[in-house]
């Protein structure tokens, strides 16, 4: 049987094991985010945690500002997934890297780290919080063309306003 994410991961720490070496931070950085990726799409929460912290480790202090909220955004999404109950460690993740990537310019990101700091703070009880995060994400979405960001945007402004018994406006 072909497993994709064991291949990606022996691919990454092979990676890894190089660039150590070479002493290049923000791509090793990156790969550590990758392999973060793989075990976070195979349900290893911890590890998947331990490797994005590595990698913010590795990428603060870059002048890549996309790489440190993109790890941000991963590090706060792996909470919600992963670790229910961190949600306001999840919140301050969320909330730096939505700082990093408003300075970056890395819209699609932005548009999915508004997303989760609305359905962070939904699950926090934060509700007018949540939807004004919400409709950032569906604006960052409509102004850059992302129609796939905006339905989740959408979807999950719909689930808050539903959970606030807001029917006709969800």
């Amino acid at each position: 049987e072909i497993n994709e994410f064991r291949i990606a991961r022996d691919h990454l720490v092979a990676a890894a094991s190089f660039q150590k070496t070479a002493l290049d931070r923000e791509l090793l950085a990156q790969i550590y985010r990758r392999l973060g990726m793989v075990d976070f799409s195979e349900g290893a929460f911890a590890s998947s945690k331990e490797n994005y912290l590595k990698a913010l480790d590795l990428a603060e202090g870059s002048s890549n500002t996309n790489l440190i909220g993109g790890v941000l955004l991963d590090l706060g999404t792996i909470l919600i997934h992963g670790f229910p109950g961190e949600n306001e460690e999840s919140a301050r993740y969320l909330e730096r890297g939505i700082e990093y990537l408003e300075r970056g310019g890395h819209k699609d990101y932005l548009a999915l780290a508004y997303n989760n700091l609305g359905d962070n703070l939904w699950h926090s009880g934060s509700w007018d919080e949540a939807i004004e995060n919400l409709h950032k994400a569906i604006s960052v979405s409509r102004q850059f063309a992302k129609p796939s960001h905006e339905a989740t945007g959408r979807i999950t402004l719909a689930e808050v306003l539903l959970g606030r018994g807001l029917y006709e406006r969800a």
